[in-house]
């Protein structure tokens, strides 16, 4: 349940993920660059991450407690800014990967698949040797995955070119 809440924050960009694909494509077939979208579509996704990461860490309990049984999760609304936080790194990420596949452009496989291979592979090793053996763990491993798509979609998103100056 406590998870749930944090997939709010999609409600907000999966909707700029669609809206901006088009805009992307066509920015990439006149050469120009996609890194403002990506870069807009990221900050309103953080801000509201922010927005929402706040008043889960204050009506957090009182949040879960509106939902049938839900106050029986009330120990675990710690967990709700950190999720939501780590979704929108994930979602800046996404937002990256939208617009190098609008524009045609594939290279951020070469990370983003290790990633997902390695990741899992990691959390399952860390769980058989009792790294991972409570929730605060575990959100720590998601929270550290959603850092590294975040951190390689940043160092990307650094290196597309600026938009052109019109003269």
């Amino acid at each position: 349940m406590v998870s749930r809440y944090s997939d709010f924050l999609s409600y907000l960009t999966f909707p700029l993920l669609l809206v901006m694909f088009p805009y992307t494509a066509a920015a990439a077939s006149r050469n120009g660059s996609t890194r403002p979208y990506v870069l807009r579509c990221s900050a309103v996704a953080l801000a509201a991450a922010a927005a929402m990461s706040a008043a889960y860490a204050f009506f957090g309990p009182q949040l879960l407690a509106l939902m049938p049984h839900g106050s029986d999760y009330a120990q675990y609304a710690v967990y709700m800014p950190v999720l939501t936080i780590a979704g929108a790194m994930t979602t800046c990420q996404v937002f990256y990967a939208n617009a190098e596949v609008s524009a045609g452009r594939f290279g951020f496989l070469w990370w983003l698949v290790p990633l997902h291979v390695v990741y899992p592979a990691a959390l399952a090793v860390a769980a058989k040797l009792g790294f991972v053996n409570d929730m605060t763990t575990f959100v720590a491993w998601l929270a550290a995955a959603a850092a590294a798509r975040f951190a390689f979609s940043a160092c990307a998103v650094a290196r597309l070119s600026p938009p052109r100056q019109r003269s």
